[in-house]
């Protein structure tokens, strides 16, 4: 039988991955989850369910984080609240701190057990100021009970003399039963005439203002207000409030005690006057709220900095940079924003493990802070990434000095756990002179120039430049049009046959893909396969490549039927390949499909196989298990082991055009050809010659043995219509 619940937590947040994230990791920590995912189901799951604490985005739609906030603790102030977000701006930390979070944890969480950590120390805390709460409620009620006594009593005594003495004596009772009370406050009691002096005050008065003893503190010669209200000005605001309402509530004050500590305290006062209305003093209680204000001071710091190191994060870092851009473009002044990333830091995490990769980052921001000002900003941005922002720099070349002495520092090993490790940074600079731009923009720009440093061979810097952000504005731009492309259908299919080099029958056609943009025309693959491959979108391009060539060779099958059925070859890129559900997807597509069994082929470059050795040999059998046949694409200009080749279940070698190129009318250049065709039979292959353009070639090739030939020799890649009308004329 399971175990009731530590508590009921509500997460409300627009991301379901980091939703589920947090319910997963929370209840295998005996915590029962809720879940919204935005802001006013949030508020209606609370009201519903009464949850004990409550986890916020800040940025959700309809309902912001803040808004969310601010009603909760309108409606239920003892419910703890905290922001787990993303924002990284410190105006958005400050402002849930003020409106009543209780923690602030930003995102991405890489360690859930600081949000777990997080939570109980809330609950714990919601658990003390209850017990505290009804602790002061009692003692409140004890004394109105008690005062309600002693006026029962003394009504009494005016009733009637003959028990005048039973009377004093009860209200003796009653008056030490007080006096308990009043000495063994917590608080701290005082009262002061109306010349500023203090009259009276209970042994936890002393004790919060650090005097040994009750007498030392009645002893006190200064003005107690004055003494209470140390800080400028607030004298004068206690006293105008006390006058305009006759009472002050919760007002906080930073004084000293005794022996020279500062403090914090909470004064609530009220005035009390003479039998003919005049004002005889004021009296009120005191409370350490120091320990609190740390709090407070602890939770803004752990906001801005980053638990690992210490340094700051980056929501600091962006605030400060946004700062340095204001002062730069006000003075026309000269700063220098360096971006850096550690070099296969993944190699370390996963070689080592994550502990040890701490203690690397750790010991690599000490050496960051060696060759920094103490006037510059060092930041880590989260995992391997740091920043510095340096304002005593005046010119590009002391920037470029700056990065060279951190590059240097990192030629000497790190040793940890007596482990000696090597590792480089790569740095992308840039130089801000007037207005730069936002500080996201700086930064973005600051990180592509790290990339380009990464690109052109790790453990250097690269200084930004126009060309650079132009080139990375064009990508943007046409990842965008790529997406909207693949939403308007502005893609096709071009068709190039592949022909028997003895008969000129076309035996099969292979699929390429064409984007038609509505303004540029046909754009190159060369131009936007990268990209697609880059954030993913290849892999949705590559099933309606799949699917579409599977529609239209059912359509070619049906108009040219022959003894030997027409085949489409289709290239497979790598994310495709890696997929875990590749065979279960092109399973259903044959059996949805018109085609004739065995009619699909495809082609897989020679790296994408030998990149994954082992594991692309059962990747490859599972594929041959559905009846495709299997070519390697653009052979030869890998790095192939033959060790390995002879094992993969595959078909057909396609020779890369770069090889066929090189014949001339002579024949000479065949040597590499040759050594391919040769391999392919003793392995009992099929070779399909790609980019034959010349009759030389191609008489080159058929004497070689290459049985299959592509090229515009033949035709280039063409339309479905047109195509079709080529295997009209061609068809045997």
């Amino acid at each position: 039988m399971s175990s009731e619940p530590v508590a009921t937590i509500l997460t409300i947040d627009d991301e379901d991955v980091i939703r589920r994230s947090f319910q997963a990791y929370l209840e295998d920590s005996g915590f029962q989850v809720l879940q919204a995912q935005n802001g006013r189901i949030g508020l209606d799951v609370f009201r519903e369910h009464h949850p004990d604490i409550i986890l916020v985005d800040l940025r959700m739609p309809e309902m912001d984080g803040l808004e969310v906030l601010a009603t909760v603790v309108r409606e239920a102030p003892e419910v703890p609240i905290i922001v787990v977000s993303g924002t990284g701006m410190i105006q958005d930390a400050i402002e849930a701190l003020r409106l009543g979070a209780w923690d602030y944890v930003l995102k991405p969480v890489e360690d859930l057990g600081i949000l777990e950590h997080s939570v109980r120390r809330a609950l714990e805390r919601t658990k003390l100021i209850k017990e505290n709460k009804a602790y002061r409620e009692n003692l409140e009620n004890l004394v109105r009970r008690r005062t309600s006594e002693l006026h029962d009593r003394t009504l009494q005594l005016e009733e009637t003399n003959q028990r005048l003495h039973t009377e004093i004596d009860e209200r003796k009772v009653a008056e030490a039963k007080y006096r308990s009370i009043f000495e063994n406050a917590i608080e701290g009691i005082f009262q002061v005439d109306h010349m500023g002096k203090l009259v009276s005050a209970n042994p936890a008065m002393a004790r919060i203002l650090g005097y040994p003893s009750m007498q030392e503190l009645m002893g006190e010669s200064r003005d107690f207000c004055s003494r209470l209200c140390d800080a400028p000005g607030m004298k004068e605001k206690f006293f105008r409030v006390l006058k305009d309402h006759g009472s002050v509530q919760a007002l906080e004050i930073q004084t000293f005690r005794q022996d020279g500590q500062p403090m914090w305290g909470s004064v609530n006062a009220h005035l009390v006057t003479g039998k003919t209305g005049e004002t005889v003093h004021f009296e009120g209680t005191l409370e350490d709220i120091s320990d609190h204000k740390r709090f407070e001071e602890q939770l803004l710091h752990q906001s801005l900095h980053d638990a690992l190191t210490g340094l700051p994060n980056r929501a600091l870092f962006t605030d400060r940079l946004s700062q340095a851009i204001s002062r730069c473009s006000r003075q026309n002044s000269f700063f220098a924003l360096l971006y850096l990333d550690v070099d296969r830091f993944k190699v370390i995490n996963d070689s080592l493990g994550h502990a040890l990769g701490d203690q690397f980052l750790i010991q690599l921001a000490e050496r960051l802070r060696a060759c920094t000002r103490e006037a510059d900003t060092l930041a880590r941005l989260g995992g391997d990434e740091f920043a510095v922002i340096s304002e005593q720099v005046r010119s590009l070349s002391a920037a470029t000095m700056v990065a060279e002495r951190i590059l240097e520092e990192m030629r000497a090993p790190f040793v940890i756990e007596g482990r000696e490790i090597y590792s480089t940074v790569s740095i992308g600079i840039i130089c801000c002179t007037g207005y730069c731009g936002s500080a996201e923009e700086v930064l973005r720009d600051a990180d592509l120039t790290m990339y380009r440093a990464k690109s052109n061979g790790k453990a250097r810097y690269e200084v930004f430049d126009n060309a650079l952000h132009e080139q990375t504005i064009k990508l943007l731009t046409m990842e965008t049009e790529l997406r909207r492309a693949m939403a308007r259908g502005e893609f096709e299919l071009h068709y190039q046959p592949i022909v028997d080099v003895d008969t000129g029958s076309v035996m099969c056609l292979e699929a390429l893909i064409r984007w038609k943009h509505p303004e540029r025309g046909y754009t190159p693959p060369l131009d936007f396969i990268p990209l697609a491959e880059e954030n993913g979108l290849i892999v949705p391009l590559g099933w309606w490549v799949l699917e579409e060539s599977c529609r239209q060779l059912a359509l070619f099958q049906a108009r040219f039927p022959r003894p030997k059925p027409l085949t489409m070859s289709v290239n497979i890129s790598a994310k495709q390949f890696s997929q875990a559900d590749l065979g279960q997807k092109l399973k259903a597509l044959l059996q949805s499909s018109n085609i004739v069994p065995g009619s699909l082929e495809l082609e897989i470059t020679e790296s994408v196989i030998m990149d994954r050795g082992e594991a692309a040999i059962g990747r490859l059998e599972e594929l041959k298990s559905l009846g495709l046949r299997l070519f390697v694409d653009d052979f030869g200009t890998g790095y192939s082991s033959l060790s390995y080749l002879h094992r993969f279940p595959i078909d057909m070698l396609k020779i890369d055009r770069s090889f066929i190129r090189e014949i001339d009318a002579t024949g000479g250049h065949t040597e590499i050809v040759r050594a391919i065709v040769g391999l392919g039979r003793n392995l009992g292959l099929g070779l399909i010659a790609e980019g034959v353009e010349t009759e030389a070639q191609l008489a080159v090739i058929r004497t070689l043995g290459c049985q299959l030939a592509q090229g515009y020799l033949f035709s280039k890649p063409k339309p479905a219509a047109e195509i079709e009308e080529y295997l009209a004329q061609h068809n045997d």
